[in-house]
């Protein structure tokens, strides 16, 4: 939606509104005359964002307008609710002030993606001095620290970093037979398209109108933030963030092939003063975490290498090896100190013998899962020739088959795009 405002000056200020993206905030100023002029057009227009019946036929409505609070008082959190016998996860700014408490999140029946929501919210909330939101009261709630309580929805919010605009359409739009989803943020420009003819995926990144990155596949499918969290998390997409705290926006770009069991990829770009790739991580079927494991502030690339996939046993009774990716300053990389662990005690190596020794007793042709796991958690925290030790000294006297297992495994290990990296004890 073009929106072209004629302000007193007779300067005209053109933005392009575009619903559920965001939007760089260019003026040193969060709001600009082109903010407050939306909002008196909507009175003008009587375009209320919330209307309530009365018992007489008529409507009580309620209008957006803008407010803005100093950063230090806001917090962002999740609500749970129920609509429509759904259960949803809404994003909520809870505001304190030295006199009021608002509580502010959007409407039960949002369309949208709400992780997605939550991320983009997030990064705007990042390092601004002011938050702007454009809501609208809905009701008074119960007072919190003796302070009267508001509940408003929201429709904008808008920081130093960009602007949010919830609108009233999908985050997904068609155009010309292809989905068409974008974001702005800053000088960069992110499309992901899908041709829904051809089937054939692509994400494009300019700079200023430069191109800076390409990329496409027919049966791809690519997505803004991490797409491959076990559904078990609460899911943080991390769309767009300052996940390195180097100052400027990074985003995440998951990349699925659509094959079975294949391939789940996952990018992370700094989007500062120059473009650069600091993440690029191949996890086959596994699934994908970005969680700060060592608590320094800077989250973590997690997920289990599946280079014995289907080679001994079911894809489903297949076991992977841990990898975890640290920032080291400039991009992720294999970190050997998050991988390493310490070798299972004596005692509990004769617990594990023995458990692997009647799962052997119970199994037919596959390799049983509790040997192969065992195998792979040893081999990947360091401990190749401990996993070795345990397979010759575990495998039963009657079964044949011990030295293949071993050829193969290793063979499996050193294809490992990630494994020849581990540091072995």
């Amino acid at each position: 939606m073009q929106i072209k405002i004629l302000v007193f000056s007779l300067i005209i200020i053109s933005s392009l509104l575009i619903p559920g993206k965001l939007w760089s905030a260019t003026s040193s100023k969060v709001l600009d005359n082109s903010d407050y002029l939306i909002e008196l057009e909507d009175l003008k227009e009587g375009r209320s964002e919330i209307s309530i019946p009365r018992d007489d036929g008529s409507f009580d409505r309620y209008y957006n307008h803008w407010l803005c609070f100093n950063q230090k008082d806001v917090s962002l959190n999740r609500v749970e609710i129920v609509y429509d016998g759904e259960k949803k996860f809404l994003p909520q700014l809870d505001i304190e002030t030295p006199n009021q408490y608002y509580e502010i999140s959007l409407e039960g029946d949002y369309g949208n993606d709400l992780q997605e929501a939550f991320s983009d919210w997030k990064y705007l909330l990042t390092d601004t001095p002011l938050v702007c939101v454009y809501a609208a009261y809905l009701q008074d709630l119960n007072e919190v620290n003796g302070k009267k309580n508001q509940f408003l929805i929201l429709s904008r919010l808008k920081t130093i970093n960009g602007l949010w605009n919830e609108g009233y359409f999908s985050d997904d739009e068609l155009i010309q037979g292809s989905k068409i989803n974008k974001k702005q943020i800053n000088d960069y420009e992110i499309t992901i398209s899908k041709n829904l003819e051809t089937f054939e995926s692509k994400i494009n990144i300019t700079k200023l109108g430069v191109q800076v990155f390409e990329d496409s596949g027919i049966g791809d499918s690519f997505y803004f933030g991490n797409e491959f969290d076990d559904p078990a998390h609460l899911k943080d997409f991390y769309p767009i963030s300052q996940i390195t705290h180097n100052g400027f926006p990074d985003l995440v770009i998951s990349k699925s092939t659509g094959e079975a069991h294949c391939c789940n990829s996952l990018m992370i770009f700094e989007l500062g003063n120059q473009f650069r790739k600091i993440a690029e991580v191949d996890a086959k079927g596994s699934s994908i975490r970005i969680h700060d494991l060592d608590h320094d502030g800077i989250p973590e690339i997690e997920f289990y290498d599946g280079a014995i996939d289907e080679l001994f046993s079911s894809y489903a009774e297949s076991a992977r090896g841990r990898i975890v990716f640290k920032f080291d300053g400039e991009k992720y990389e294999l970190s050997q100190a998050l991988t390493y662990k310490l070798p299972p005690s004596l005692k509990h190596q004769i617990k594990i013998k023995k458990l692997i020794q009647n799962s052997f007793v119970k199994q037919n042709n596959d390799l049983p899962y509790v040997f192969l796991k065992t195998m792979m958690n040893l081999s990947y925290s360091g401990h190749l020739n401990l996993a070795m030790r345990i397979a010759e000294e575990a495998w039963p006297i009657e079964k044949e088959g011990l030295i293949d297992f071993k050829n193969k495994f290793m063979n499996a290990l050193s294809e490992s795009s990630y494994w020849r990296f581990i540091q072995q004890e």
